[in-house]
């Protein structure tokens, strides 16, 4: 870790001539295109679950689904990858896990959804569900049988997203690019990728009702035509990656010594390896924290508009063409900011720019729901306006500058196979899982309780989130020294 100190301590040098070289060229059209498609593919599996899962289920089980199975379900996964990992290389592994998972959403949209029985009762009208308390528990059981393969589709869908471009994808680049292919070409990759939100918007918006007439298709059967068609692509570019061009990974197998337990192996790299335990806690609290406010603006924006669906949707057309917009704009200045600033002062930019906005909005909540006369209370406006400078600025952050200064970090493991495998695994997707799990939890709890005790609540909120934020502001300064 000699060189991240050294990194660390001086600012980064993004532009050098080897960036023109032929082959450097063709590296790094090929990286960006890579992150294209998996980011691509990503924001239509997003769409794809969410819209078949939620409209099916509901946002209170999703939510209860989403806080209760999601992380296990991650573990899970990460647990097989590892065992996989042991007896094949990385290619054999990721072709493997790509084809299970892009095989359910097309069995999913071309067999089950459509040859399902349009007659299946809705849960609420069962007589399980009708019947007197003691049957609670077995409607549970009923509704989880009927709908199992809609809590699969969003649990897989779920974690898939992290699993594919935040581990297998860039955990894979790292084992190809060099100390100065990061340095240099991120802000190259991550302006390439970003720009698949606004591509993907054009393919669901154009492209679907194109291929749904000139194919005879339904919107279902598009979607799963959409995540194969792009799922291919990108097996067809990690091909070509992985052959092409030369690794800077040791094989992983010639680092591990004893034969350990899963959980022991990942417990013993977090003890060992302080760097990647305050990664941990800084991935942790970032889900947590994001999960936690934005789950909580959009309970607010349901008040405010007074469920009106429409307004509500019209509210996060604008939010989300800011956050595009300003995402790309990030993006496109990335190499100067990154150029011109230090990795900490980077990492410590986020929390510190969230931070003030997200107490300043729950300071509104909880002032406004005390014993106040009207002409003290704050401006409902005012509120609405700070709420959505926290959302817009916390996504567009997370895309560019949080997401940067964390690839960067793992750059310097590039040769370390198992902490890339481990490492990556553990922060990228158990770590951030666990927190926006956490997240739907608190606010799962608190919509239960918070019209009994609604300015109580907000306090609590209120100094939960001050503690997260100082866990990960003081874990930033603790990484290196």
């Amino acid at each position: 870790m000699k060189k991240f100190v050294q990194f660390y301590q001086k600012p980064l040098k993004i532009f050098h001539p080897s960036c023109f070289q032929s082959t450097n060229y063709v590296k790094t059209i090929a990286f960006a295109l890579l992150l294209f498609f998996s980011l691509l593919h990503v924001n239509i599996v997003r769409v794809f679950k969410d819209t078949f899962s939620i409209v099916d289920m509901g946002i209170y089980n999703v939510g209860i689904i989403k806080g209760m199975l999601e992380v296990p379900f991650s573990i899970l996964v990460i647990y097989l990858y590892n065992k996989l990992s042991k007896k094949f290389n990385n290619l054999t592994c990721f072709l493997l896990i790509t084809g299970f998972f892009i095989t359910f959403f097309c069995w999913f949209g071309w067999i089950f959804y459509l040859k399902q029985q349009l007659n299946i009762p809705n849960f609420q009208d069962t007589p399980l569900f009708i019947e007197n308390k003691n049957t609670f528990i077995q409607s549970k059981l009923y509704f989880v049988l009927i709908k199992l393969p809609y809590i699969c589709l969003y649990l897989f869908g779920e974690v898939w997203v992290v699993v594919l471009y935040s581990f297998l994808i860039w955990s894979f680049i790292h084992t190809k690019t060099s100390e100065n292919d990061v340095t240099q070409n991120y802000t190259i990759y991550n302006s390439i990728s970003q720009s698949s939100i606004i591509v993907s918007g054009f393919i669901l918006s154009y492209v679907r009702n194109i291929l749904n007439i000139s194919m005879g298709l339904v919107d279902i059967q598009t979607m799963s035509l959409l995540i194969l068609i792009t799922g291919l692509i990108i097996v067809l570019f990690y091909l070509f990656i992985y052959f092409y061009f030369p690794s800077f990974s040791q094989n992983i197998k010639e680092q591990q010594g004893q034969s350990y337990s899963f959980s022991m192996e990942y417990y013993s790299l977090l003890s060992n390896n302080k760097n990647i335990r305050k990664m941990f806690y800084i991935v942790l609290c970032c889900g947590l924290s994001m999960t936690l406010l934005h789950l909580l603006w959009f309970q607010y924006l349901q008040v405010f508009y007074e469920n009106n669906i429409s307004s509500i949707i019209n509210v996060q057309g604008y939010l989300n063409y800011y956050t595009g917009g300003i995402t790309l704009s990030l993006c496109f200045i990335s190499k100067l900011i990154f150029r011109t600033f230090q990795w900490k002062f980077l990492s410590l930019l986020v929390p510190m720019l969230c931070g003030i906005f997200s107490i300043l909005f729950l300071l509104f909540l909880w002032f406004n729901t005390t014993n106040l006369s009207t002409n003290y209370k704050i401006n409902h406006n005012l509120i609405l306006i700070i709420g959505s400078i926290y959302y817009i600025m916390s996504r567009s952050l997370k895309y560019t500058i949080f997401d940067i200064a964390k690839e960067i970090f793992f750059s310097y493991y590039k040769k370390n196979q198992e902490v890339l495998t481990k490492g990556k695994s553990l922060i990228d997707v158990i770590a951030f899982k666990l927190g926006k799990s956490t997240g739907a939890l608190c606010i799962t709890l608190f919509s239960f309780t918070h019209y009994i005790t609604l300015s109580f609540s907000y306090f609590i909120l209120t100094f939960v989130m001050l503690v997260i934020y100082y866990i990960w502001i003081s874990s930033i300064n603790k990484i290196n020294k």
